[in-house]
């Protein structure tokens, strides 16, 4: 039996990969210039459609989801419990 929080991660794995594409598509992109776009325009198209649609979901998702598993343990928000997740994740960083 799958519970919750296998079923979490499982999605979180499986959201990864395309997102780390994404963040590709975002950076690599938009600076190539292949000297196609006016011969082919489904090149243009579909080089605008991952590099600009697509990719620009990629980094907000991976500040939602990084957001999500920063509070996902807080049972109740106070200032002890924030500072001992910003401490962790200092520790965690350095």
């Amino acid at each position: 039996m799958t519970t919750t929080k296998d079923l979490q991660s499982n999605v979180i794995t499986f959201l990864r990969f395309p997102l780390i594409i994404g963040v590709l598509f975002i950076h690599a992109m938009p600076g190539m210039d292949f000297g196609a776009e006016e011969n082919i325009p489904v090149f243009y198209l579909c080089r605008n459609f991952f590099s600009g649609v697509l990719g620009s979901v990629a980094a907000p998702l991976f500040f939602f989801i990084s957001g999500f598993l920063f509070f996902q343990n807080i049972n109740g928000f106070t200032k002890y419990d924030y500072l001992r997740k910003l401490k962790s994740r200092g520790k965690t960083l350095l």
